[in-house]
């Protein structure tokens, strides 16, 4: 893989990584107000912009730790590169990504669990 290819993913890895714990600590403290582009969109999160609130801040520890999982993957793709090893690259962007989708739905369950009204 060229080098500037390897940067060019580590850096998107990098950023994507930093945006995802702002995005939602934005959304928690009102900031960014509820929307169809970015945050987490289910019927109850989208109800009002309370659960909206609500929804962002029960799933703040789960977006700093795919956040912190994202980036790492990032720096570890730059590091990588410098071996010139191609499959350990592609695992360490592909592993990180994934794990770091997985925190992110485990997230945005937690958030839409947590403005659901209760079961009677």
């Amino acid at each position: 893989m060229p080098v500037w290819l390897a940067a060019l993913l580590g850096g998107l890895l990098l950023a994507g990584g930093a945006m995802v714990p702002y995005v939602i600590a934005r959304a928690a403290s009102g900031q960014l107000r509820r929307n169809h582009w970015v945050g987490i969109r289910t019927p109850s999160t989208m109800a009002s912009d309370a659960s909206w609130r609500q929804a962002h801040a029960a799933a703040r520890g789960w977006a700093v730790a795919a956040g912190v999982v994202i980036a790492l993957s990032g720096l570890g793709v730059l590091l990588v590169a410098a071996l010139g090893s191609t499959g350990l690259l592609a695992a360490v962007a592909v592993g990180g990504a994934v794990l770091g989708a997985v925190l992110l739905v485990l997230g945005a369950l937690r958030a839409d669990a947590a403005t659901r009204p209760p079961r009677p």
